[in-house]
């Protein structure tokens, strides 16, 4: 059982065979994703000719989530401190959020509580869903 660096690394260049049935945790798994995720997926390979991984979900996720919260307002406060303390507790009230990466609720300390996948390394040295674990 690995971590999510498994999924960013060179793992199957330098472990190969070896890794073939092997799990990590990471947030995102394109191959096995559905619904919402499955169609950031196809998006995203269609733009970008290769799978997304965890980062790009994230990012992905991260742009919405700041999009949510500047679109709760009423307006954007003209002085820029102001404005982001605004954002930032906007953000932190968010609640039930689907995103690419999963579903999450934000806290009052900026940080989420989130669904977790576990990823099996298929016999394809592909990184397939195995299951999501939510909070």
């Amino acid at each position: 059982m690995g971590g999510d660096a498994w999924e960013t690394s060179d793992l199957m260049k330098n472990c190969g065979e070896l890794c073939k049935g092997l799990y990590f945790s990471s947030h995102f798994a394109a191959i096995g994703a559905k619904g919402k995720s499955r169609t950031f997926v196809d998006q995203y390979q269609t733009k970008a000719k290769v799978l997304p991984t965890g980062d790009g979900a994230l990012g992905y996720d991260s742009a919405q989530l700041l999009l949510t919260a500047i679109g709760s307002m009423d307006s954007l406060d003209p002085d820029l401190v102001q404005a982001r303390a605004k954002v930032k507790d906007k953000l932190a009230v968010i609640k039930g959020f689907e995103g690419v990466s999963g579903n999450l609720d934000m806290n009052a300390d900026g940080n989420p509580a989130k669904s977790a996948v576990v990823i099996r390394i298929n016999e394809k040295g592909e990184f397939e869903l195995f299951k999501t674990v939510n909070p």
